[in-house]
């Protein structure tokens, strides 16, 4: 019989491909896009923006317009973001994000990131990325919880391979509706019915 895991007192998600999705009807923009690819490998901020001024020959103001539209590639999930007021009243919530912490004042103002969770991290800010176990660790240490007591959640295989490792629940999201319901499956057996 498979041991019962620990009661959660966390819980982490992944950014893209898990609270936000590229929008339906996204148009595509060669310059934006350009510069997202290049978001989920940041591991320092200062870098990050030296690259893409150079690469795509941007002055500062370019650099920042482009940075404010990247939100605008994004829709959240609302099936989930609905759940996040109930979640933050029984869990510490946060972001556990690959990218540069450059977007998060746009991304803040869009969505209210700092009203909705405990804690950010972003890799660029951070100066390690997932699946290192450093970045699962400060999560934990920053939210005052061990491995075991947090979910972690990802679309990513070898992000939930290095949060497993520090000894995190996890849950895989393969598609935003399997990742829901496994996520709601998991809540009923904390006893909490959504």
């Amino acid at each position: 019989m498979p041991d019962t895991p620990a009661p959660i007192k966390a819980i982490l998600f992944d950014l893209m491909g898990v609270l936000l999705f590229v929008r339906g009807d996204y148009p595509g923009d060669p310059a934006l896009d350009a510069v997202d690819d290049m978001i989920g490998g940041v591991v320092d901020d200062a870098l990050f923006r030296r690259t893409v001024m150079e690469r795509m020959q941007f002055d500062e103001d370019a650099f920042q317009n482009i940075l404010a539209r990247i939100p605008e590639k994004y829709e959240p999930y609302t099936d989930l973001w609905r759940l996040l007021p109930a979640m933050r009243i029984k869990y510490k919530i946060g972001i556990l994000n690959n990218g540069t912490r450059l977007t998060f004042p746009s991304f803040d103002a869009k969505l209210k990131f700092t009203d909705r969770f405990d804690l950010i991290l972003s890799s660029g800010a951070e100066g390690v990325r997932k699946p290192d176990a450093e970045i699962y660790l400060r999560a934990c240490a920053q939210l005052s919880v061990e491995p075991r007591d947090c979910l972690f959640m990802d679309d990513s295989e070898a992000n939930i391979n290095g949060a497993r490792a520090v000894g995190m629940q996890t849950i895989r999201w393969k598609n935003r509706e399997e990742g829901l319901k496994l996520f709601k499956e998991r809540l009923e057996m904390e006893g909490i019915h959504i």
